[in-house]
């Protein structure tokens, strides 16, 4: 069984937030890395940014809410990279001090924690920002969208990935398969729209709710 968010659609231009609003960033687009770059996907797909006030906010006052995602994580992060702690470090604090009046953020620090919210947030029609790791100090931020499940376990994870541009006629340009390897620590495989696929690990998430 594949299950994708409801709110992404196809279009003849590509995925689509509500057949009109585009999702996808490609690092080059903005200043950041990865993580910036997954986060303001995350939060287009919340409807707490829009693609256009992403690219240009000029008109929003940086003491609101929006204001201070805008500021802090593209104007103020020059060449952020996720490494180690960064995704409790960075994005978790630093979206809790700019937008704590309309996010909640978590971070969830376990392989298996991170599976079980894949599932919640994509069957709650949700996103989640995921993390994968190379080695001991590389590692790069994904925006998982969907899932496959066998057997009732989720083997594959669908996403949007900054590094690599989307086609036209799919959901996703990422997949992260679950226990593709053995006798390894890097034992899920992270296969780019390129075709390359490299050993990876899924490492931890970010869960971000607008708030009510």
């Amino acid at each position: 069984m594949i299950k994708v968010i409801e709110s992404l659609e196809l279009t003849p231009n590509g995925v689509r937030l509500g057949k009109k609003q585009k999702v996808h960033l490609r690092q080059g687009e903005l200043d950041g890395a990865c993580a910036v770059y997954s986060l303001m996907m995350y939060l287009i797909i919340l409807r707490i940014l829009t693609y256009k006030q992403v690219f240009d906010g000029d008109n929003i006052k940086r003491s609101t809410s929006k204001g201070r995602i805008l500021r802090d994580f593209l104007e103020n992060q020059k060449g952020l990279i996720r490494e180690g702690l960064n995704f409790a470090a960075d994005i978790k604090i630093g979206l809790q001090y700019a937008a704590k009046k309309i996010v909640n953020c978590d971070y969830i620090d376990t392989r298996q924690k991170t599976i079980e919210a894949v599932a919640e947030c994509i069957d709650d029609n949700k996103p989640l920002m995921i993390g994968v790791s190379y080695n001991k100090v590389d590692g790069h931020a994904l925006l998982a969208i969907g899932y496959e499940m066998r057997n009732d376990k989720i083997t594959r994870i669908f996403c949007l990935d900054p590094g690599s541009d989307i086609d036209f006629t799919s959901y996703w340009n990422a997949i992260v398969t679950l226990d593709e390897y053995t006798n390894t620590r890097y034992r899920d495989s992270y296969l780019t729209a390129g075709g390359v696929v490299n050993k990876v690990l899924l490492m931890d998430a970010i869960k971000i709710e607008k708030k009510k």
